[in-house]
């Protein structure tokens, strides 16, 4: 069938790949054609600058890029030895999304790939303190990004509470931020919100651009925000609640999402939980658990700005006397 053929050959790409210099060079030359174009677009770039705010010294600050001394500086020996030591069955996560493969089959075939057994480990470090972090370009308005680090969240109830609260404040024209924003001030022509969690770290971002008069305006609608949710929890908490599941149950017939929704779990080697089940555990969310979610994570000991743009005649606060 198709799906064997195509199981097969992706199983033959990972356990028979080779390293030849040419296709080495090739490649190097094109990361740093992209990094290029990466670093000179400032919404693309502001996410990477928020990732060094947020864990300075840590690997997830480290730039995802590199920069040109150390892509210059890789070689077949470095891939070859990253090769044997990372793609091993330990580390390797299989996702099926309805295949016409029977689990019999399935299992069959993982079985027969020849990896290494060995486990890689990786060392943790502990972040260091949050800091705000700024570069300056000579642009016609600022690209700002606002977010949160936190721990990995101990339970799903807040892993889904950190979700709906992003949602909540930006998902389409209805969300707080895009009201106040968008549709009430002109501040912005759009925010972005996301919410990411790995192994040991996760964080809530937030990323919009402005002229730099109104940053300090965005900010301070967006503390006003953040200050209902504390002290009260969200409006309209059941109409916000139906949107919420909606699109995940709209996600949730898309194969892709569906391979990216099982594929990082399994990956971060959490407990896998279905879209329904994640449903289900949101149906149940109370202001009072989205409260306290909010208390434990959106506060200012958490918090990172990170800014491309002029040099600013004031400093920038969103939570005035660390309120």
């Amino acid at each position: 069938s198709q799906s064997e053929i195509a199981l097969e050959l992706l199983i033959d790409g990972l356990i028979s790949s080779k390293f030849h210099t040419s296709d080495i060079e090739r490649e190097k030359s094109i990361i740093l054609n992209e990094e290029k174009e990466n670093r000179t677009d400032p919404t693309s770039y502001i996410h990477r600058l928020a990732n060094q705010g947020l864990w300075e010294n840590h690997p997830l600050g480290h730039d995802i890029f590199g920069d040109e001394s150390s892509i210059a500086s890789i070689n077949q020996d470095d891939l070859e030895t990253f090769y044997q030591k990372e793609f091993t069955s330990d580390n390797i996560t299989y996702v099926f999304i309805n295949s016409k493969l029977t689990t019999e089959q399935q299992e069959q075939k993982i079985e027969n790939i020849a990896l290494r057994p060995t486990k890689s480990v990786t060392a943790q470090a502990t972040p260091s303190s949050l800091r705000n972090i700024w570069e300056e370009r000579e642009t016609d308005s600022s690209q700002v990004a606002i977010s949160f680090a936190f721990p990995n969240p101990t339970t799903w109830n807040e892993r889904i509470a950190i979700d709906f609260l992003r949602d909540y404040l930006v998902s389409g024209w209805t969300s707080r931020l895009i009201q106040r924003l968008r549709i009430e001030n002109n501040f912005t022509y759009w925010i972005n919100a996301e919410s990411v969690v790995f192994s040991d770290y996760g964080f809530l971002r937030f990323v919009f651009s402005c002229q730099d008069e109104n940053i300090q305006k965005c900010f301070s609608i967006i503390h006003e925000e953040l200050q209902q949710i504390l002290q009260h929890g969200v409006t309209s908490i059941d109409s916000h609640r139906v949107k919420f599941i909606s699109d995940i149950e709209r996600n949730s017939i898309d194969y892709s999402w569906l391979m990216y929704w099982f594929g990082w779990e399994a990956s971060m080697h959490r407990p896998l939980i279905t879209p329904q089940d994640y449903c289900e555990v949101a149906e149940q969310l109370s202001n009072e658990t989205l409260i306290k979610t909010a208390q434990k994570y959106l506060i200012p000991e958490k918090s990172s700005i990170a800014r491309i743009g002029k040099k600013l005649q004031k400093e920038l606060f969103l939570f005035p006397n660390g309120n």
